[in-house]
């Protein structure tokens, strides 16, 4: 199982001038997106990329990160030109890839753990199986065998689940 994607979440209590930061970034590649909501988008080192919106909120994301990793592009990169806050950073969401290394009836999944897992299958309108007792957690199982897993919190949490799920392909 591999982490994809993480992205952890902070917030001033103060609004930030997006113009202004724009330009101390210039050093770094960046850019300012004018709409609702407006936003500057920075990518930093290790394709880590960094969202700041104007009332205050700030997104760090990128390809297995972690919140140690986050932390410090945050306080290294980010703050120090614009400010001297220091909030907590929190996991807002994160992203697994598991594989059962085989391929899956999912149809007979769906038929057989239908009541234990809620799955829902319609491969004309999806082509992998959706599995709803997790929620708030997306977990959809593909007929390769990969396993995808979408609002994690912990990497503990997401190996636990993942594990069951090939546990039951293999009892299928």
């Amino acid at each position: 199982m591999i982490c994809v994607n993480a992205v952890y979440k902070t917030r001033l209590n103060e609004d930030i001038n997006l113009d202004k930061v724009a330009n101390l970034f210039s050093n770094l590649q960046s850019k300012l997106y004018v709409g609702r909501p407006t936003q500057l988008k920075i990518k930093c080192s290790n394709n880590i990329v960094c969202l700041l919106l104007s009332k205050g909120a700030i997104r760090i994301m990128g390809k297995g990160i972690n919140l140690c990793d986050a932390t410090s592009i945050l306080f290294t990169e980010i703050l120090p030109l614009f400010t001297n806050a220091r909030p907590m950073l929190e996991v807002q969401t994160m992203t697994f890839v598991g594989y059962t290394g085989f391929e899956v009836n999912l149809k007979k999944f769906a038929n057989d753990f239908n009541n234990e897992l809620q799955t829902f299958y319609n491969f004309e309108i999806f082509s992998a199986l959706k599995i709803n007792k997790y929620k708030p957690i997306s977990v959809n199982l593909f007929f390769s065998g990969k396993i995808v897993l979408c609002g994690g919190k912990c990497e503990y949490q997401a190996q636990r689940i993942i594990s069951l799920i090939i546990y039951y392909c293999c009892c299928v």
